[in-house]
């Protein structure tokens, strides 16, 4: 029989838990067992502690998201009217209608009904 498996979780390779790590493979009484030792308890709180590099992005990221919550009442009471005035424009530009001009005859009959 072959120890370990092809199958099988790599040497080194902690517990879910992270309490124990897989050390060996032994052959006992033809069936292979896994062979775990005890994660002391510097090593775990050293692995669960993130690197600096990690806690100052977050921090970052944390900040960005405070900030923009907090700006976003001023914001929108600064860009609402400005967006408001810009779609009230081309809403009337898109709407406005041609002057319609009253035709010769029109015009003339009005001229000589100003005359009289």
């Amino acid at each position: 029989m072959k120890c370990p498996p092809a199958d099988a979780t790599e040497v080194g390779t902690l517990t879910p838990n992270g309490r124990k790590i897989l050390e060996a493979y032994e052959l006992v009484d033809g069936v292979c067992k896994e062979v775990y030792r005890n994660v002391p308890v510097t090593e775990q709180l050293i692995k669960a502690v993130p690197s600096p590099y990690e806690a100052a992005q977050t921090a970052g990221i944390a900040v960005v998201a405070t900030t923009a919550a907090l700006s976003t009442p001023f914001l929108v009471r600064i860009i609402k009217p400005v967006v408001k005035k810009l779609l009230t424009k081309a809403k009337e530009i898109v709407t406005r209608k041609k002057e319609a001009r009253p035709s010769t005859f029109l015009r003339k009959q009005a001229q000589r009904k100003a005359r009289k």
